[in-house]
């Protein structure tokens, strides 16, 4: 990767940390495909100033070991 190209991706992901926000909570609406909640933070993942109906995207983080899994978009 070129350091145009890094200096470009540095921007981008700093624009969408900007936009969102990261929502614990305590379980997820629906359930999600070969995923145990047990031993897991759950978070939604909101863009600031969007009002949107429908499925929330959401992450989740193990308690113990740190990994992360992307859970996708949820609900209805």
């Amino acid at each position: 990767m070129t350091d145009v190209a890094a200096k470009l991706l540095d921007a981008l992901a700093k624009r969408y940390r900007e936009s969102i926000e990261l929502v614990q909570v305590d379980a997820l609406p629906a359930a999600a495909y070969d995923f145990d909640p047990d031993g897991w933070d759950l978070f939604a993942v909101l863009e600031k100033n969007v009002t949107r109906l429908g499925a929330t995207e959401y992450v989740a983080i193990h308690r113990v070991s740190g990994e992360i899994q992307h859970l996708g978009m949820l609900g209805e």
